[in-house]
């Protein structure tokens, strides 16, 4: 019975071990691409992003002559000569407006470029949600394969205990302590199904569908690099919040422009014909040039407070890198020490269950005492567990630094590139 009991425990650690198989690995990522792909607030994004793709074309048409129509109805006691009503037909044509037309274009150009980055910014906080979520169901799961074992293990040594004290080898009193050592890992296992419950309803949100039941910890994908700056400099070439902040850096940079080209008069053509007016009907072509100064010095202070928050975007840009550096390495760092519990849990594992072995057989001998075996159990259990955690951290950390280097479609791709 002790071997058939090791051999559920072994089963348990080696299905929670299992970090490279492929099966694991196409599994999360068909989670983290229904996430980015269906959920609403991507759908969200690409309609901004449409929008964006609009203004991009309004502005370019700007560059083209502005048509208009104009009917007035005069009172023929007043004005007399006149025919029922009057129709004013013209075309501007803009020559030269100081850099106007331009920023604007170049001002729409980047709010497309700001949306395009706000919606990479949301599809990777997406993926690192799910990448968390997968990993703590996949701890939940391990946790409560793990309780289920060591429930089996306490329920059949309470069985051993009430059978010695029916013998009277035992007291009663043993058998109540081991019930309630039962009933302690009974309500553990409870915790972790609650758990686990919990994770998959949070992954069920992220993703739009439930998640199977079976998970596993997930699979590795590609370990980081080992140089923790050149896993920083990946990340500031993809990071999609700093890109954004370029993007608006530029945006406040047309905006500048925009403001400057104000403090030059405007050049324009027009061709202008009137139809119904005492002269009948008219055709002109007129040169003119137009300023939009505003009032007192506003141009100016307009202009003084575009170039100040340019300068607050560079700030928020040099803040944004340090964040970026204290991110990567902080997760690097816990990946490290992950990788060291993985091996440290591994070996105090294997230990625990020789001991679990020796002391079972040296209680049948009448040379331990059920608390030993019990004692030893309940190590053992808990010992799996911390592997199981420390396996789950190292494969989710794993996934967040490719997210956070390579981007989340490199993560997506069927077959990344170094695998």
């Amino acid at each position: 019975m002790k071997n058939s009991i090791v051999g559920v425990l072994a089963f348990v650690l080696g299905s929670t071990s299992a970090l490279a198989q492929k099966t694991e690995v196409d599994h999360l990522r068909a989670l983290l691409q229904a996430a980015v792909t269906d959920s609403p607030v991507i759908r969200a994004r690409e309609s901004e992003v449409g929008a964006a793709q609009s203004e991009v074309q309004t502005a370019r048409w700007q560059f083209w002559p502005t048509p208009s129509i104009s009917v007035q109805k005069p009172d023929k006691a007043l004005v007399i000569g006149t025919d029922s009503s009057v129709q004013i037909l013209s075309l501007k044509q803009p020559l030269w407006t100081g850099g106007r037309l331009e920023a604007g274009v170049a001002l729409a150009s980047a709010r497309q470029q700001v949306a395009q980055a706000a919606q990479q910014e949301t599809r990777r906080d997406i993926a690192l949600e799910v990448i968390q979520a997968y990993g703590d169901a996949s701890t939940a799961k391990a946790r409560v394969q793990v309780q289920e074992a060591s429930l089996a293990v306490h329920k059949k040594l309470l069985e051993q205990i009430r059978r010695r004290a029916r013998e009277g080898l035992n007291v009663k009193s043993d058998s109540a302590l081991a019930e309630s050592r039962r009933d302690a890992v009974l309500a553990d296992l409870e915790f972790a199904k609650v758990a686990l419950t919990i994770s998959r309803e949070k992954l069920r949100t992220l993703v739009g569908r439930e998640v199977a039941e079976k998970l596993l910890v997930p699979g590795e994908l590609l370990p980081p690099q080992t140089e923790t700056e050149a896993c920083i400099q990946q990340a500031l070439q993809t990071d999609p919040s700093l890109q954004r902040m370029q993007a608006e850096a530029r945006e406040l940079q047309a905006i500048a422009d925009s403001t400057a080209s104000a403090f030059w008069p405007e050049l324009s053509a027009s061709v202008v014909q009137r139809h119904g007016d005492v002269s009948g009907r008219s055709s002109q072509v007129m040169l003119g040039f137009e300023s939009k100064w505003g009032g007192g010095f506003a141009n100016v202070t307009a202009l003084q407070a575009a170039k100040q928050r340019q300068e607050a975007k560079n700030d928020d840009m040099d803040f944004r890198t340090r964040k970026i550096s204290e991110q990567i390495r902080a997760d690097h760092r816990n990946w490290r020490a992950a990788l060291t519990r993985t091996h440290a849990f591994g070996d105090a594992l294997s230990a625990s269950q020789t001991v679990y072995e020796s002391w079972d057989r040296q209680f049948v001998a009448g040379k331990k005492s059920w608390q030993d075996v019990m004692n030893a159990a309940r190590e053992m259990a808990q010992t799996e567990i911390q592997l199981a955690e420390a396996q789950g951290s190292v494969s989710v950390y794993e996934w967040r630094l490719a997210v956070l280097s390579r981007g989340v479609d490199w993560v997506l791709q069927a077959k990344p590139e170094g695998l």
